[in-house]
């Protein structure tokens, strides 16, 4: 059986929402409240799983008091009792199952009922093993599936708010970063259609993937997955603080920051990510060769300027440092090998030549 509440001031209408309830023979109501307030506080006690809520209360909106139970009990699924269909749009953005109007109708009911009957076995299903590619190629996969997102404005959302991932994100600031070519009524309509979406592929794995809402702001709260960005996050911020991190994690996360964050998926607002990871990558690694300098270790020290110049072939003083250092160890041969992947890669990816200073080098 389903467990749920229904919220309604008006008993007759609580009576009804039971009576068809019953008549499903799947759903169970365990709680029946005219005023939120209570609901809201019993809630945890009775730990239903689906709410049935009246959105037009006097002392609390069924929308404020969907926002507090889901809030409180995140995996809780709502259905709204309504006159006015406006409030459908708002209804969505809080994660709703279904709305359905006023007088309820007994077939609509029944057929809300299967949806519910519905969620709840996919909500059921069993934990799968979720990876999370952001370096290179974007791809989420669910056990070594790849996720089939359907809409490209879905995949760039989760995307985004995974970028995010330690922010509440208020739906102005989405729809401007993401699709500031639209108008804001139809930004606000395609941001509502993507959270379903997004709702709707992860609603199986709610335990790992779970696409908030609160206040106006979304986010995302990911665990149990294995993602490259938090590997990649993770390790630059041990290195930032510690000198005795892991040195194989760090050659690791050089090929991955390489690569670029979100590279080949063309999101714009992606590049000020990529620019951050790889700022405190090249701190990073600037030290590392410092202390091989310091301590005259050559090898190590070829071995970092390399990888920063791979990560940033942008990096004019990295560049520098490797061609006078390969020319001091009488490797002109290497140096002129570099300066010349140094120009195919500036040429081709940046549309520059290398700068004067290491062309004067070489030659």
């Amino acid at each position: 059986m389903i467990k749920t509440i229904i919220v309604d001031d008006e008993w007759y209408t609580l009576e009804d929402i039971q009576a068809m309830a019953k008549a499903t023979g799947f759903i169970a109501v365990c709680g029946m409240y005219e005023d939120p307030l209570t609901a809201l506080s019993e809630c945890g006690k009775l730990m239903p799983q689906v709410a049935f809520v009246d959105i037009g209360m006097p002392e609390m909106d069924g929308l404020t008091l969907a926002e507090k139970l889901l809030a409180k009990h995140p995996f809780l699924q709502v259905v709204f009792i309504t006159a006015y269909s406006r409030y459908a749009v708002q209804a969505f953005e809080l994660n709703a199952l279904d709305y359905i109007m006023k007088p309820v109708d007994p077939k609509r009911f029944a057929k809300m009922a299967q949806k519910v009957r519905k969620s709840m076995s996919i909500i059921e299903a069993p934990a799968q093993n979720i990876s999370i590619q952001c370096f290179g190629n974007f791809t989420v996969r669910i056990d070594d599936a790849p996720v089939k997102w359907e809409r490209a404005k879905a995949e760039e959302l989760f995307a985004y708010l995974l970028t995010n991932h330690n922010d509440e994100i208020s739906k102005e600031l989405i729809v401007d970063t993401l699709w500031p070519e639209y108008e804001p009524s139809k930004a606000l309509a395609i941001l509502q259609t993507a959270v379903w979406k997004l709702r709707s592929i992860f609603a199986p794995y709610h335990d790992k993937i779970l696409i908030e809402y609160t206040g106006g702001k979304y986010s995302v709260k990911i665990k149990d997955c294995d993602c490259d960005l938090f590997y990649v996050e993770n390790i630059l911020n041990l290195f930032k603080t510690s000198e005795e991190s892991d040195f194989e994690d760090l050659d690791k996360i050089c090929g991955m920051v390489a690569q670029g964050y979100l590279n080949k998926s063309g999101f714009a607002w992606s590049y000020k990510k990529d620019d951050a990871l790889k700022e405190k990558l090249c701190e990073i690694l600037y030290r590392i060769v410092a202390h091989c300098n310091k301590n005259k270790d050559v090898e190590a020290m070829l071995k970092y300027l390399k990888k920063l110049v791979n990560a940033l072939p942008c990096e004019n003083k990295a560049n520098i440092m490797l061609i006078e250092l390969l020319l001091k160890t009488n490797e002109r041969e290497k140096a002129v090998r570099h300066y010349a992947w140094l120009e195919k890669v500036l040429t081709e990816e940046y549309g520059v030549k290398p700068a004067k200073a290491i062309r004067e080098m070489i030659m």
